[in-house]
């Protein structure tokens, strides 16, 4: 039986969460180096202090989204009593108990109607739903996110929600910013002068 994966930093990394990885910080660097420098200045600083406010707004609430188990509550309380995973977080491929968060609740909720899951060998909520990947349950399991490692579930899905947003907001300001100077470019050579200025490219 395939170990049980505690949040998405637990290796093995799929392909697109290493993606995540590289591009994002790539795409900072782009527009730091290759865009803001050639805007004008009064849309140069309010564009990259949004879009980096954005940027890093989302790297935070990917981070949060991988460490917080999505785990079922009547599952982590078994788990405790029959493997003490808590003190054993280095044993389940986590390096440290940083990097690691729980369930939101300790005890499962009184009178919860709950069913038995064959996999996990224990009750879980009736609101749960085994992962293949994961090899658990997930209170209020919505999908199982490769870009995070880790499935999204109650426990997550606020995190998982702003990523969203907050990627969504971060791509507009980039493209706006692109679309901006791509128009100028042919309209107006101010801002292709700049370009020359920053690069120190001396045109023909």
């Amino acid at each position: 039986m395939p170990e049980r994966r505690r949040n998405g930093f637990h290796k093995p990394f799929p392909m697109l969460q290493l993606c995540t990885w590289f591009y994002l910080p790539l795409l900072m660097l782009q527009f730091l180096f290759f865009v803001s420098p050639i805007l004008p200045l009064a849309a140069s600083i309010p564009c990259t202090l949004l879009f980096f406010v954005f940027a890093f707004a989302c790297a935070y609430f990917t981070y949060m989204a991988c460490i917080t188990d999505p785990i079922d509550v009547h599952l982590a309380k078994h788990v405790r009593e029959t493997e003490h995973t808590h003190d054993n977080v280095q044993e389940q491929g986590c390096t440290s108990k940083l990097c690691y968060r729980g369930p939101s609740t300790t005890e499962p909720p009184p009178e919860e109607d709950t069913k038995y899951c064959w996999v996990c060998e224990t009750s879980v909520a009736d609101h749960s739903m085994h992962c293949k990947y994961c090899n658990k349950c997930v209170s209020h399991f919505d999908h199982h996110c490769l870009w995070l490692n880790t499935c999204v579930g109650q426990a997550n899905y606020g995190y998982f929600y702003k990523i969203l947003w907050t990627t969504c907001f971060m791509l507009v300001v980039h493209t706006c910013c692109l679309m901006g100077i791509v128009i100028d470019i042919f309209v107006d050579a101010a801002l292709r002068d700049r370009a020359n200025d920053w690069w120190n490219h001396k045109p023909q």
